[in-house]
């Protein structure tokens, strides 16, 4: 079972990836946009975070910036409806898992 961290601005979004994760086993946290999402990280481990790249005022390119700035090698997932290039080069420059 993994603590898996998902972040979006989509309560909707969280929901169901909440319930399908906690369905499969693991332990689903979630958090409503990168500043919740960077305080958890400062309070928790996770094994895995999934997060929405694009959120107000903190967005998952930042968010991972956080977690690289710290040291902390979790596998990152971005997702989003809205992918530029820009956006995957920034995010794989920053090690994410997948984009």
């Amino acid at each position: 079972m993994a603590r898996i961290l998902i972040i979006d601005d989509e309560v909707l979004i969280l929901n169901v990836l909440k319930t399908v994760l906690t369905d499969d086993g693991h332990e689903a946290v979630t958090a409503n946009g990168g500043q919740q999402a960077l305080d958890l990280i400062s309070a928790r481990r996770f094994d895995l975070v999934i997060s929405d790249l694009r959120m107000a005022p903190i967005d998952g390119i930042e968010v991972l910036r956080e977690l690289r700035a710290k040291h902390l090698s979790t596998p990152v997932i971005m997702i989003t409806a809205y992918g530029t290039v820009k956006a995957a080069v920034d995010a794989l420059s920053l090690d994410v898992f997948d984009f």
